[in-house]
């Protein structure tokens, strides 16, 4: 008898089993959608081991997200570094008199990153350095031109970096158009940026024969009032 139960048992619910399945397909399919759809959206789902494939997929979402914060990161760091060597570069450049090859490395940092004003300031050092080397007057002009306009573009970009005025100071005073009021005006702007700036304004031989006017004693007055 209990061989008999037992075979009417494992007949039975394979029969049940494929009766409900034809009757309520329709609600069995509506509410493995469901399921579907909360698992991929990586909504909370406690269905026994469900749960774990909902976890594990809000897992890997984050992980994907954290890995595309990651190669942002190293793709931001890599242009960085691109700049700073090819103003490097540059900077090696100009030390060794070579201006052209000089502004094409600071050119090169500028086609990555069009607002460093570092390499604008380093144009208009280069074209500063190389008039001084040349007995042409009309070449010496376009020269210091341009290194003013380098100076101006740097402004438009950051007007409160500190050495664009310190820079134009310098150029203002190996040209023959400006007067020591106009030169007045950029170092007071630089030391109001930056009073540490100072120091490097004291040592710039451009300026020596203002450093006895009374405007660029007040300089110092106000550098040292900063420093105490």
């Amino acid at each position: 008898m209990g061989q008999v139960l037992s075979l009417i048992q494992t007949l039975i619910w394979p029969i049940f089993i494929t009766v409900l399945l034809i009757l309520g397909k329709k609600y069995i399919k509506d509410i493995l959608n469901i399921v579907k759809t909360r698992i991929t959206s990586g909504d909370s789902l406690k269905i026994g081991p469900l749960e774990i494939e909902t976890k594990m997929n809000k897992l890997f979402l984050k992980t994907e997200d954290e890995i595309d914060k990651v190669e942002d990161i190293a793709k931001i760091s890599k242009k960085i570094a691109d700049i700073k060597f090819w103003y490097v570069i540059g900077e090696t450049y100009r030390r060794n008199q070579e201006w052209e090859d000089a502004r094409y490395s600071y050119n090169r940092a500028l086609e990555l990153d069009d607002r460093y004003t570092s390499a604008y300031l380093a144009l208009a050092t280069t074209n500063l350095e190389e008039s001084k080397t040349i007995n042409d007057k009309t070449r010496r002009s376009v020269l210091i031109k341009k290194s003013l306009e380098f100076c101006d573009r740097a402004e438009h970009i950051e007007a409160t970096f500190a050495p664009i005025y310190f820079r134009r100071a310098i150029i203002k005073t190996n040209s023959e158009w400006f007067s020591s009021k106009e030169i007045e005006k950029d170092l007071i702007k630089a030391i109001g940026l930056d009073r540490s700036l100072f120091p490097f304004i004291a040592r710039e031989k451009a300026f020596n024969h203002f450093k006895k006017l009374k405007w660029f004693l007040n300089l110092k007055r106000v550098a040292d009032e900063e420093a105490n």
